[in-house]
């Protein structure tokens, strides 16, 4: 009879402390921890990105877990049983900041100031002064929004993100450059642009920059040129403008033409895709004594200002 009791007494002991895995204290490896799939839907990107960071963020949209690196195939995380909203985008862009990611609602992108305030770029009699930045990365993310994200132990789970583009892209042409032969080289700068933009409703922060664009170059026997950009959008007040600002280096002499291309960003049929034409005559200066002139690398501008009419 007592063996018989030390028995049921041993095994009383074994479930007693089987039962103490619900105390987190007593038993950590037990947490209510479960692994979620995070996949990406890629049809509405057109470059897949090298790789993704992903945010979990509680009810009260405060960050709760930060992935950084998900493959953009999609990787399975580790993460407590509960609701959560998720923030996505992608992590290979170099002229990109993101500020705020401790709370969801705050969640902002900016693009980095490069460009030196004693630049010629950022010498503009015309327009009122604005801080030059350099055009950000493609850049695509998202969030989930009002959605809830459910993690459940013992459950198997999928979650999938569709990321979409989150940058304007921007391009330009101007078509009718005389002398176009003498050009050492080209820039622009497109200002009233926005200078942060709110990832959870897409709404941009007060102030506003001038962006540079990127590949200028001549085309058309040198008689056009053109560049391209990504921005965030432009910055939505009715006082603001936009201006295109061309840059011309020659040994002749260094221009600098304006040109108020306000109706063209905001009236452009497709907001998120902006085409900038200007058909105005630029005359670029004949060198003095053939090909020698002045130093082109010297700031000394001759300002042309041009209405743009559509």
């Amino acid at each position: 009879m007592i063996g018989f009791k030390a028995k049921e007494l041993a095994i009383l002991f074994i479930i007693i402390l089987l039962s103490s895995c619900h105390n987190k204290e007593l038993c950590p490896e037990c947490d209510k921890e479960t692994g979620v799939e995070v996949k990406f839907d890629w049809s509405d990107v057109s470059e897949i990105p090298d790789g993704m960071t992903v945010l979990f963020y509680n009810m009260q949209n405060e960050l709760v877990y930060t992935f950084n690196n998900i493959s953009s195939q999609g990787e399975t995380v580790r993460i407590d049983e509960g609701s959560y909203h998720l923030a996505c985008y992608n992590n290979d862009t170099e002229y990109v900041e993101w500020s705020n990611e401790s709370d969801l609602d705050s969640l902002q992108v900016y693009t980095r100031k490069p460009v030196s305030p004693k630049s010629a770029l950022n010498r503009t009699l015309d327009i009122p002064d604005e801080e030059v930045v350099e055009y950000p990365d493609f850049l695509c993310g998202t969030i989930s929004g009002e959605e809830r994200i459910l993690a459940y132990v013992n459950y198997e789970q999928v979650i999938l993100l569709k990321p979409e583009p989150l940058l304007d892209s921007y391009t330009y042409s101007v078509n009718n450059i005389q002398n176009g032969q003498y050009i050492s080289k080209t820039a622009a700068t497109l200002t009233g642009l926005s200078k942060r933009l709110y990832l959870e409703n897409q709404t941009h922060q007060n102030g506003v920059v001038s962006m540079t664009f990127s590949d200028n170059k001549l085309t058309g026997d040198c008689s056009s040129a053109i560049g391209n950009m990504y921005n965030l959008g432009y910055y939505h007040n009715k006082g603001n403008h936009n201006y295109l600002i061309l840059y011309i280096w020659s040994p002749g002499g260094n221009l600098r033409a304006i040109f108020d291309v306000t109706d063209q960003v905001r009236k452009a049929p497709d907001p998120r895709n902006v085409h900038i034409v200007i058909d105005q005559k630029i005359v670029v200066p004949t060198p003095i004594d053939g090909d020698k002139g002045i130093d082109p690398t010297v700031d000394e501008w001759k300002d042309l200002t041009y209405d743009v009419i559509l």
